[in-house]
């Protein structure tokens, strides 16, 4: 699936939960490049989660890049992303809606 398999649990409650708080929204997620919005949603088994990410994998493997450009901006230029501002946006929409957003709100803390 990917070299980091033990962080799968935390990739199926985020994409759980944001498919949670956009449906709450009125926003139907759409699937690309291997994300099955189905398969995080509720009642979607595991295997199902864990073929959709081994789908993202898949498409993204190719990619002559090693790391990403926001992998960079945080890990070499020690500087946060505009993603920390879209997050909080996503999780204090859920806490409008009493989604209490648990695996996004960790996230958001400075020291992470």
């Amino acid at each position: 699936m990917s070299s980091c398999p033990g962080l799968f649990p935390a990739w199926r409650a985020l994409g759980a939960e944001t498919l949670r708080v956009a449906e709450t929204e009125g926003v139907t997620a759409l699937g690309f490049n291997g994300f099955d919005p189905v398969a995080f949603g509720p009642g979607a088994s595991e295997a199902a989660a864990r073929a959709s990410v081994a789908a993202m994998v898949a498409f993204n493997r190719p990619n002559p890049q090693s790391h990403s450009g926001i992998w960079r901006d945080l890990a070499v230029r020690k500087r946060r992303t505009a993603v920390d501002a879209q997050m909080k946006i996503f999780a204090d929409i859920g806490d409008r809606h009493c989604i209490p957003c648990s695996a996004t709100r960790p996230l958001l803390e400075p020291d992470r």
